[in-house]
């Protein structure tokens, strides 16, 4: 996105800190100073513990960062820089936009152009982190694909987020797939999307007797999630398709000719790390959550370029780390403008220049 305002923020430390522990038995990550201007597109370095090593194919890297603000292909900052395959998307600098966007992809429906999607080819082997911004135009259609992951040598086996036939659908070509209810639409809007998978080890087909799991947030919310997946491997699957983030073959009730869904900053990882800014104290009560993009990462330091997304404004927001297990500081580490409320004066309260 193009910056059209400066804007510099002030510091502060935050020091009730929530830490708690997984399954893994390590502590969650902790912030103790961001040093750098957070003004958008700046590079800014977050110093703590507990941050882990990224994971992933790169350790520094995403696999894809595109804001879609100068070029359709994804950016310089991800590992992947060109897309396997584009589906009747094309920029556009009409609105809707938001924030500081000033332009996104656009799809337009009509009787020869049901699907509208970006896609790659990658090998996963464990964990996969989506995340987008989505807009539809249109009332919710009766079957479509918002989300698939696909194996690279047979299409029919997949792991598919779909309101088809009022569900969920999961492992769709097993033997026995996971169904769920329907979500409800949201029109005429922005949403944030996040889909977070790890395709575990149990190498089965159905039967629910898996050990990986697929969560689906939506403006921070959780609307779906399932903890028993299975890889399918014994049947010679592979998954390494990621489509994202629309398939709407909708042949049964698809959206009006003319209709038009728009997506923008697309994210996508083979690890759950991360950085977010959120609007509220703690992550789970974050219902805005603005991924920015890592360019150096280790135990106790990541470097990131500032992306300030939807938000008018990075004074009085939060930041938080998530690690490669999905943990985070669920106590938010806040950004404000200066002096913060409440804060002590002295050299804990860190002014940003």
């Amino acid at each position: 996105m193009t910056l059209t305002r400066s804007m510099t923020t002030a510091l502060c430390f935050s020091f009730s800190w929530l830490i708690f522990f997984s399954g893994s038995g390590l502590a969650a990550p902790s912030v103790s100073n961001v040093s750098g201007t957070l003004t958008h597109g700046s590079s800014v370095t977050i110093t703590g513990s507990g941050f882990g090593a990224k994971g992933g194919s790169d350790p520094n890297k995403p696999l894809i960062w595109a804001d879609l603000e100068s070029s359709i292909q994804p950016t310089t900052l991800g590992v992947v820089t060109s897309w396997g395959a584009i589906t009747n998307m094309s920029l556009s600098l009409a609105a809707p936009q938001y924030g500081l966007s000033r332009q996104n992809a656009v799809g337009t429906f009509s009787a020869t152009q049901l699907t509208h999607n970006f896609e790659f080819t990658r090998s996963f082997t464990s964990k996969v982190y989506v995340y987008a911004k989505r807009y539809y135009e249109f009332a919710q259609p009766t079957n479509i694909k918002m989300f698939r992951f696909w194996s690279t040598n047979d299409s029919a086996w997949n792991i598919v987020s779909s309101t088809s036939n009022g569900g969920i659908i999961l492992n769709e070509s097993c033997v026995d797939p996971d169904r769920f209810q329907g979500i409800p639409w949201l029109q005429n809007q922005w949403i944030t999307e996040e889909f977070l998978i790890n395709l575990g080890t149990v190498a089965s087909c159905g039967s629910n007797s898996g050990n990986g799991s697929y969560q689906w947030l939506r403006n921070g919310t959780q609307v779906q999630s399932e903890s028993s997946l299975t890889t399918g491997t014994t049947l010679g699957k592979n998954y390494g398709r990621l489509i994202m983030l629309d398939n709407f073959t909708d042949i049964f009730n698809p959206p009006a000719s003319g209709q038009r869904i728009w997506l923008d900053d697309l994210y996508a990882d083979d690890t759950w790390a991360r950085v977010m800014i959120g609007n509220a104290s703690t992550f789970a009560a974050s219902t805005v959550r603005e991924i920015q993009i890592p360019s150096a990462w280790s135990n106790t330091s990541i470097t990131i370029a500032v992306n300030q997304g939807s938000f008018s404004s990075l004074a009085n927001k939060y930041l938080y780390i998530i690690d490669a297990n999905g943990q985070v500081n669920a106590q938010g580490f806040l950004l404000c403008s200066s002096p913060c409320p409440g804060a002590p004066t002295g050299p804990k309260n860190l002014r940003v220049q």
